[in-house]
């Protein structure tokens, strides 16, 4: 740990613009859902995302 914080690494200071990043629960819920309902593309895990909703239930909106 000591050796992270000699090397300059204290933290990340994000800019004020732009989205949040999403949760990595909220992802991981999304990749599940994706894999056990054999949907690879990333295109339509967001379609279904905002068509489904158990999935909006899931992602907590």
């Amino acid at each position: 740990m000591n050796s992270i914080l000699t090397l300059g690494f204290d933290g990340v200071d994000p800019v004020a613009t732009g989205r949040p990043g999403y949760h990595p629960a909220i992802l991981l819920k999304l990749y599940i859902y994706g894999y056990l309902n054999r949907i690879q593309s990333s295109r339509r895990l967001e379609k279904e995302s905002q068509r489904n909703v158990e999935l909006m239930w899931l992602t907590d909106g």
